[in-house]
């Protein structure tokens, strides 16, 4: 071997390719990403088209665990045209910075939904709070008020966690290769695993073979409702599975499916002709937010949550939600969507909030009680907590409500029987109130937040997540207790980290309109790839063994298994 050669060391026996995994071949329109930071945006476009050309990556900064780098912000309306040539959806991309390897996915739906990222590629999959039908995908039954990892073995062996979601009794997840994992209840098909209806306390696969209608489609967002589950494609279409009852699966039927359908986009939909970029799942009610700025909705309108300003009938297929001048979507461009358990909600591009259906705990946020057929304002007057903020996402509870603002605050409204707004107390509120941030919120930045079933979650900046609320079945994470909490408090962080890395942040947080179990994204470092000289007067031979590397410092030791890659 010569003396100068490089070899590749690790924690652990490194099995890495050495071939490029990017063209230098140069193209007029090869785009090359450069990081100085990790929040730099190398292309903000309205309109890009990658197909046909290629991208080249330096990372010139040690990127924090869970970073999620931006290649491409996607301003306009429509997604990045095609991919690049050498890069696919959920391509593993290991990018190097002062001889250390860091694994990154892409993602051409990330960020927006329609940005290309590379996420952190070292993503798990954790759960806490009830598992009476194997929701928590521990191979057990047994609830538990502190983390548990979902099983990565099996169906979820070697793959990146993207998304997850929450519903009453089962859980899903996405990975970077478009795959859907789902555990839990099946017995109304909400697995979509073409099963003979039969839970699963272990991840399983969401069929996508030739009889389901995911099948050649490239899956970009999931959503859980309380017994169905929904999926969006790239192409902008949407699939169903589980409980069919009110017709939330979209087909114009009301009979469950065990496997995938496409949601009813015929003549006789709202949604002809529309491109999908967004989508939520109620108990048993569905939202669609299409690109035209238009919102769409199907099953379960009892209390109104259709928002079509009809007779409470429910739909097999796609409606529209009232936007006309007697709504208070009227001239408004929606941003993003949440369903509660039969109530709805639609963030504007201009900050404020409009919500319909169901409203007996005050879940409308409009200052009154009663079901509106058509979206309403949420009160933003000098008697909200809303009152001169901006809100920038939404989530929606069986029965309450919350708000994340530009300032970092959560204001929250409706049913607080359990303390689930956070408030101090356990008085509902027909308008938003503040959500108390000292004690496990205090001087942390929320980033994130998610409503289950009478409880709340924020996830913030520094990776640490606050639950409140109900914690019957340990849903709050807090180690020994399952006492109700009516302030934020610290989900247990120790269970989080997995070996062997000390930094493993949580990136993300989901729960449902009728979960009663949280769920998370926990990111970690992993065994690093490092290049170094060879050691002088060591003779280093193909094969692996241990070799000190003296002054070499990683972790507490120095003395590191190795494997020859070049000789």
């Amino acid at each position: 071997m010569n003396p100068l050669s490089k070899i590749r060391i690790g924690w652990l026996l490194v099995a890495a390719s050495v071939l490029p995994l990017f063209s230098t071949g140069a193209r007029a329109q090869s785009l090359s990403a450069t990081w100085n930071a990790v929040t730099d945006v190398p292309v903000t476009s309205g309109s890009y088209t990658a197909a046909g050309n290629t991208v080249t990556f330096t990372l010139n900064v040690t990127p924090p665990t869970g970073t999620t780098l931006t290649v491409i912000s996607d301003t306009g309306s429509a997604y990045i045209t095609g991919t690049f040539d050498n890069l696919a959806q959920g391509q593993l991309v290991p990018l190097t910075f002062n001889g250390v390897t860091f694994n990154f996915a892409a993602n051409y739906f990330g960020g927006s939904g329609k940005d290309l990222t590379l996420q952190w590629a070292n993503n798990f999959a954790f759960a806490w709070g009830s598992n009476t039908t194997g929701q928590l995908g521990d191979s057990g039954t047994a609830n538990s008020p502190t983390p548990v990892q979902v099983t990565g073995s099996g169906v979820l062996a070697g793959k990146t966690i993207d998304q997850v979601s929450a519903g009453q009794g089962f859980s899903a997840a996405l990975t970077a290769d478009g795959s859907i994992a789902t555990w839990g209840d099946n017995s109304l098909g909400q697995l979509g695993d073409d099963g003979a209806e039969t839970s699963s306390t272990a991840p399983v696969l969401v069929d996508s073979s030739t009889d389901s209608a995911v099948n050649g489609r490239t899956v970009i967002a999931i959503a859980a409702g309380a017994n169905h589950a929904l999926s969006l494609t790239s192409d902008g279409a949407v699939e169903s599975w589980g409980d069919n009852s009110f017709g939330q699966l979209g087909n114009s039927g009301s009979t469950g499916s065990l496997v995938p359908v496409l949601v009813d986009t015929s003549t006789d939909s709202a949604l002809n002709g529309k491109s999908v970029t967004a989508i939520a799942a109620g108990a048993d009610h569905s939202l669609a937010l299409s690109s035209d700025g238009s919102l769409e909705a199907w099953g379960n309108n009892g209390s109104g949550q259709l928002g079509d300003n009809g007779a409470e009938v429910s739909s097999t297929t796609p409606v529209l939600v009232d936007s006309s001048s007697d709504s208070a979507l009227f001239g408004k461009m929606v941003t993003a969507i949440a369903a509660g358990a039969n109530h709805s909600l639609a963030l504007c591009s201009d900050g404020s909030i409009a919500t319909w259906g169901s409203n007996a705990s005050g879940q409308l946020g409009n200052s009154g009680s009663a079901n509106s057929l058509i979206p309403v304002a949420v009160d933003s007057s000098t008697d909200s907590a809303l009152n001169g903020k901006t809100v920038v996402a939404v989530s929606a509870g069986t029965n309450h409500s919350l708000a994340l603002c530009s300032d970092g605050t959560i204001v929250a409204w409706g049913d607080n029987s359990a303390g689930e707004l956070g408030n101090s107390g356990t008085t509902s509120s027909l308008v938003p109130v503040g959500v108390n941030q000292t004690g496990a919120l205090s001087g942390k930045t929320v980033t994130a937040i998610a409503a289950g079933n009478n409880f709340s979650l924020a996830l913030c900046s520094d990776g640490s997540v606050a639950a409140w609320g109900d914690n019957t079945f340990g849903q709050l994470g807090i180690s020994g207790s399952q006492a109700n909490s009516d302030v934020p408090v610290a989900v247990d962080s120790t269970s989080f980290p997995i070996s062997p890395s000390v930094n493993a942040p949580v990136i993300a947080i989901a729960a449902g309109p009728q979960a009663q179990t949280s769920l998370a994204i926990v990111a970690e470092q992993g065994p690093p790839v490092i290049e170094v000289q060879q050691p002088a007067g060591v003779n280093l031979v193909s094969g692996s063994s241990v070799v000190d590397f003296g002054s070499l410092v990683l972790g507490t030791t120095n003395q590191l298994t190795y494997t020859v890659v070049n000789d």
